[in-house]
This record gives structure tokens, C-alpha cells and sequence, in this order.
């Protein structure tokens, strides 16, 4: 993790629709190593999938019986954060230029100093100091049974169907649990997901802007979801939406506004590709393995064959110990 910087932000999410394209059109926008799945997903007859090895899954669909030509593709935040912006606006150039539509954009701005734990966060709240349209709010703690150590701790303002949501919990706690290397350097997270007219919106707004437009614009989003201030509950509705600010608030807003953009690598070490292969392949790999039709002579063939399609990447990752950090893009 960037070392220093109290507020970073990332993409988080993105997904759309596009009426007619072909996948392999598709696949040459977003780059990566696709492979077909033997059956499609959420509607769609037909699927391919990229699977990350910062626990990103990214999937296409199409050859709906309703729309035959029609693809969906989804990117989690393991596939979408490791792209530079200048990727992302070329995928959104491209989904408007086919007549596409977005159904979710997700963004998250990560407050690495902690200026407010998700408990404090939470009696805010219950405070009445969120001044929001959203009228659901749900906390979950997590912890560990055995030594009854706290492993999470999620705040989620607004309702899931809705257009806005917003998830807050504590990213220390999520990489301490997992036990990765730098948990320390990262705090709060607070993302917004946009779904649907508010998502497609988002995105045809955001393909024009630069960085910096990007991110401010972002924290107006947040802004225009929750505000938090010197209030009470007990206050008019009026004296509520009128009331100062809170000072934490305000410098933590005004920090994401700052935020620079930070690009996650899809891969950092062999510790992190033994890992994925341990946790994504591994079952299916002891199929491979031990069924008649399979076995040793099966698999290294496979891996032979994958050895003659290495790109760049794989090769540094092979040539390489050293431990690869995400880059930070300034402003």
C-alpha cells in the first residue's frame, strides 16, 4: 500500500449491457485472459470469466434467448482496481458507442488514518447527526469464537434495492483476517455503490472528466447521500438539513477530494499466486488429478501449454522475488 498518504481512492465495481457486440470485441477492450465457462450465468446461455489473483472475478454473458446479441459484463473491484483510468474511460467510451447502458459503478475512498472508527460512525447515527434520504441502516460486527478477537465491523446506509447505497466498515480488520501483509496501512472504507438509472448516469458523466473532476464529482455523490451534522434527532427537519457540518466530516470529505487514484496489481508474488491457486484452483486441480481421464501426464501438459502463452507479466513474475506494490497515481 502507498506508504504516507492518509486518503486514497479506487474503482470499485463496474457493470453494463451492451444490445449488439460480440465477446471477443469485448475482451479486446478490457484486456486480461478470458476462458469460457460450460455454462452461462444470469440468463445469459453462454459465459467467459477472468478470475484475478487479488480475488477479482470478472464475467461476460450473452446469447440470451430474449436478446441474442446482447452481452453483459460484470468487474469486480479485484479486476476493475487494477486498471488506470484511462482503461476505464476507454470501457465506457465504448459501452456508450454501442448503445449500452450501466447497471452498477462502484467507488470506494479508503480513509487510511482512521479520522472516524465505524462504532464512532455509528453513533453518529443513532445520534441523528446523518442527515440522509436513506432510511435503512444495518451494523454487523464479526469476530473470532475461539479468542474472541474482532475480525469486522460493516455499516451499511440505505437499502440494497435502492439506487445509492453506501457500505463503511473497517479494512484493517477484513486484511488482519485474512493475514496480508501491510493491514496495518490501510483504515475505513467507505463505498458507494450506483445501481441502474443513477449507475448509467454516473458513468456517462464521468467519461468526460479527468482525475481530479472524477474524484470531486464522486465525493458530491456521497455528499448528496449523507451529510453529517451538528444535529440531533430531536430537530426539525429543516434545523437538521441547516446545521453545520461536522468538522470530522468535512475533513474527511475534504481529504477524498484529494484522494489520488490508486491502481491495485493483479499480481504482487508467488506467495500471492500460490495462494490463488490454493483457493481458486485447488479443488478442481485434485479433480484433474485423480480422475481416471486426467492425472500427472494430464497436467503437465497443461502447464507446458500454458508456459508458451506467458506474457510480460509472467515472465517479470517469474524473473522476480521482489514484492510488487500498488502504484499510486498522483495528481
Amino acid at each position: 500500500m502507498p506508504p504516507g498518504l492518509p486518503f486514497t481512492f479506487i474503482q470499485d465495481w463496474l457493470a453494463f449491457t451492451v444490445p449488439k457486440a460480440t465477446v471477443k470485441e469485448l475482451q479486446e477492450v478490457l484486456g486480461g485472459d478470458w476462458r469460457q465457462m460450460e455454462k452461462g450465468f444470469s440468463g445469459y446461455r453462454e459465459g467467459w470469466i477472468q478470475v484475478g489473483m487479488m480475488r477479482g472475478l470478472g464475467r461476460i454473458g450473452t446469447g440470451a434467448r430474449r436478446a441474442p446479441m446482447e452481452v453483459h459484463c460484470s468487474l469486480s473491484g479485484g479486476i476493475i482496481s487494477a486498471m488506470p483510468l484511462a482503461a476505464i474511460k476507454d470501457i465506457l467510451a465504448w459501452v456508450i458507442a454501442h448503445g449500452g447502458h450501466f447497471t452498477r459503478i462502484d467507488i470506494a475512498f479508503d480513509d487510511r488514518v482512521a479520522v472516524m472508527s465505524v462504532p464512532a460512525i455509528v453513533q453518529a447515527v443513532k445520534a441523528g447527526q446523518a442527515v440522509s434520504r436513506a432510511r435503512q441502516c444495518k451494523r454487523i460486527d464479526a469476530w473470532d469464537n475461539d479468542t474472541g478477537d474482532e475480525t469486522g465491523a460493516t455499516f451499511y446506509l440505505g437499502s440494497r434495492q435502492s439506487g445509492t447505497f453506501l457500505r463503511i466498515y473497517d479494512k484493517r480488520l477484513l486484511h488482519k483476517e485474512r493475514m496480508d501483509r501491510d493491514w496495518e496501512q490501510w483504515g475505513v472504507r467507505w463505498e458507494l455503490e450506483l445501481k441502474d438509472d443513477r449507475a448509467d448516469a454516473m458513468c456517462r458523466e464521468l467519461v468526460r472528466l479527468d482525475e481530479s473532476e472524477w474524484r470531486q464529482r464522486t465525493v458530491e455523490v456521497l455528499r448528496a447521500h449523507v451529510n453529517f451534522r451538528e444535529t440531533t434527532r430531536e430537530a426539525s427537519p429543516n434545523e437538521r438539513s441547516r446545521a453545520p457540518l461536522c468538522a470530522w466530516w468535512v475533513d474527511l470529505t475534504d481529504g477524498f477530494g484529494r484522494a489520488p487514484l490508486t491502481m491495485e496489481k493483479e499480481i504482487r508474488t508467488i506467495e500471492h499466486v500460490k495462494d490463488w491457486l490454493a483457493r481458486s484452483v485447488g479443488p478442481m486441480l485434485a479433480v484433474a488429478y485423480t480422475h481416471p481421464a486426467g492425472g500427472q501426464d494430464f497436467l503437465n501438459k497443461v502447464i507446458w501449454a500454458g508456459a508458451d502463452r506467458w506474457k510480460e507479466r509472467h515472465v517479470q513474475l517469474w524473473r522476480s522475488g521482489r514484492h510488487m506494490k500498488p502504484v499510486t497515481v498522483h495528481p
